[in-house]
């Protein structure tokens, strides 16, 4: 899953940009607290507090800067807390495909299928 986030040099709260955290000396010395991490957050049903935090960051819409509305705020989220909600889902999307929860007419949302498929 680390793999699948996008090589930016943006910074989270964190501080660490993702593409330092991809690197394979950096990624074998936090998949297994990560993993612990997570499993332990789904053992208590808590979403750790400082996995919330975001930055917040202003990015301009149109050409002068010198007007405050020709600007929009965004949130950048830690990419620990992006990682532990792919997991869910992940995890999620098995536990209802598996224990057959969702109908088969079912699109939305669902892998391979979509709002096109279903009209098909």
């Amino acid at each position: 899953m680390i793999r699948t986030l996008p090589n930016k040099y943006t910074q989270g709260p964190d501080g660490l940009p993702c593409k330092i955290k991809k690197k394979k000396q950096s990624l074998d010395k936090i998949v297994k607290p990560l993993q612990a991490l997570i499993n332990l957050s789904y053992k208590q049903g808590k979403f750790p507090k400082q996995l919330k935090r975001t930055r917040k960051t202003p990015i301009r819409k149109n050409e002068s800067s010198f007007d405050i509305n020709n600007f929009r705020p965004i949130s950048i989220n830690s990419e620990i807390s992006i990682i532990h909600k792919k997991a869910a889902h992940k995890q999620f999307v098995a536990f209802l495909n598996d224990n057959s929860l969702l109908l088969n007419r079912q699109h939305g949302y669902r892998h391979g299928r979509s709002t096109a498929t279903a009209v098909q």
